[in-house]
């Protein structure tokens, strides 16, 4: 029979393993560039304004519009007119060659050292449960064995977001200032894509998992991955939403952190405190900024050392035999309900 307690020990034990062990932190800030929230922050950068005032998705259509418009006033000859301008501005070509060099030397490294620091952080996590103590390097030397498989899932999962992101961008474009029965198939459509990125976040996860905890084959722990979302896909879904009550309390600690520190060098010194000199108030002020990043660096740190605790735990429960979710058990209570009063 499957254990009736599943969510409260797996984030009792994330948040035990978070506080103790540190060194997950270093992977924890890492990890945060590509997974930068994941499919939370998708969600919730969809959720807000999703029409017409800024929100993401007006923000792709506008750029496919920019390009498309910039492509065709050119008239096809982009190359040429880049080589003709190479021609009469080396110096200045040579430079920008430069610096776009180091920019995607800079891009690769973060990429790098982020998914590097996914797959240390799984790896840690997996050894601490087993109690085992890990330490960072280990952590780095299993990130760069399996680096590529990963980096590959996660290529397929921005590439089928992306797709995502430009059908539901387009069909926004379409439905803008349509009637309501357009605006109405538009939200629906909205639905649809949120459950849709939730799905293949889920699957792409527990693929991950399958390779480096199971050390499964790349393309065959798809199908393990899939596998194991159908039959726990309500408890996925369960686990994604406390997880992504997590990400919204913290998100709002970091903006009142932030608030509170920007106040004080904007608002609170230039009322309250004009005797101090200027060579003080600035000093406090870039205290406070290094302090507000310091915060926030630790906030998104901590949580996603958190979620990935909270997501290998489970990983490891479901995949070790059949758990049932939460509603599922509340179900069973409700319908054990009339036997109960009956025996009384």
């Amino acid at each position: 029979m499957a254990n009736m307690s599943l969510y409260r020990p797996i984030l009792k034990k994330a948040w035990d393993i978070s506080k103790r062990y540190k060194s997950l932190w270093f992977f924890g800030l890492f990890a945060t560039i590509i997974s930068s929230g994941g499919e939370y922050e998708i969600i919730s950068r969809g959720i807000y304004d999703p029409t017409n005032s800024g929100g993401w998705l007006t923000i792709i259509g506008d750029s496919l519009k920019t390009i498309t418009d910039s492509a065709m006033s050119v008239g096809g000859n982009v190359w040429l007119n880049i080589w003709q301008s190479i021609l009469k501005y080396p110096i200045q070509s040579l430079i920008a060659l430069l610096i776009f060099i180091i920019a995607l030397a800079i891009g690769l490294f973060f990429v790098w050292i982020s998914i590097t620091s996914q797959i240390g952080i799984i790896k840690n996590i997996s050894l601490i449960m087993k109690n085992k103590k890990p330490s960072i390097n280990e952590g780095i030397d299993f990130g760069v064995k399996k680096f590529w498989p990963v980096i590959g899932s996660d290529i397929i999962l921005k590439v089928i977001l992306f797709i995502l992101f430009l059908l539901l961008g387009q069909e926004m474009i379409l439905t803008n200032g349509g009637n309501i029965a357009l605006t109405i198939l538009y939200y629906l459509s909205f639905i649809v894509f949120i459950f849709a990125v939730l799905i293949i976040s889920f699957i792409i996860k527990y693929q991950i998992f399958y390779v480096l905890l199971n050390n499964g084959k790349f393309f065959p722990s798809f199908k393990s991955a899939y596998q194991l979302f159908i039959k726990n896909w309500l408890i996925s879904l369960e686990m994604a939403l406390a997880l992504f009550l997590v990400y919204i309390v913290s998100g709002f600690i970091s903006l009142l952190c932030s608030t509170i520190l920007s106040a004080i060098p904007i608002v609170i010194l230039p009322l309250y405190f004009t005797f101090l000199p200027v060579l003080v108030s600035y000093l406090i002020a870039i205290v406070c900024f290094i302090l507000m990043a310091v915060i926030i660096l630790f906030i998104a740190a901590f949580v996603t050392t958190f979620q990935w605790v909270s997501w290998t735990a489970l990983f490891v429960r479901i995949n070790s035999g059949e758990e049932i979710s939460k509603i599922e058990r509340t179900a069973q209570q409700l319908q054990n309900l009339p036997r109960y009063f009956i025996k009384q």
